[in-house]
């Protein structure tokens, strides 16, 4: 998570990270979540505009990823519900071209909430991937949180999904109870999704390159 500085109004602050590839940002006021798909140095450039469309302030962060998964520890939380809420899977091809997933709810809750989840995999036989959230664990707003409210955010890893042949698979999605399906086309070059009910469970973008 990216903090814009004091004084970046969030209607005039544009995010890049440089190198792009395999990255993707998701921004909400002065904040941004970035994900980088590769191990690499990477520089998060946050850039503020004028009404005059031009450049008035810049700061940026350097950032190095090594090849492992951060696990936050999570002190002090509620586990709240998904109802009436609903989830925005962005699928990035991962450095050995298998897929992660950047999972995003609609809602804002307290602190720097993540989703109770899991993924099971199948890929090499007919099972394909199946995603179940269950909850959120949401920071209680008390102390360093300040009151502050974003959506939830998780990684999810599928990690065989670079190595099955090309062919159609289930995909699923289970939310509130309600299970979506799906299906994910693999080529030698990408990834596709069939994914026709958006009432709970968002696929964007829809078809990706492997790397």
């Amino acid at each position: 998570m990216a903090t814009a500085p004091q004084g970046f109004s969030s209607a005039t602050v544009h995010w890049t990270v440089n190198p792009s590839t395999a990255t993707h940002i998701t921004s909400i006021n002065e904040q941004a979540m970035v994900l980088i798909a590769s191990p690499g140095t990477y520089q998060v450039v946050v850039s503020n505009f004028g009404a005059d469309s031009i450049v008035h302030d810049s700061s940026y962060a350097t950032i190095t990823v090594i090849d492992s998964v951060y696990s936050p520890v999570i002190n002090n939380f509620d586990t709240l519900s998904l109802a009436g809420d609903r989830v925005t899977l962005t699928p990035t091809a991962a450095s050995d071209s298998g897929i992660l997933f950047l999972a995003q709810s609609g809602k804002s809750y307290d602190c720097f909430p993540s989703f109770i989840y899991s993924l099971e995999e199948g890929l090499n036989g007919a099972g394909g991937i199946s995603i179940h959230f269950y909850s959120i664990v949401s920071g209680n707003a008390t102390g360093n949180c300040n009151g502050s409210k974003n959506p939830a955010v998780s990684y999810l890893f599928a990690t065989q999904a670079g190595k099955i042949p090309a062919g159609n698979y289930p995909f699923s999605v289970t939310i509130n109870n309600s299970t979506y399906q799906g299906s994910l086309s693999v080529t030698a070059t990408d990834y596709s999704f069939t994914w026709n009910d958006e009432s709970e469970v968002i696929i964007s973008p829809k078809k990706i390159k492997k790397n």
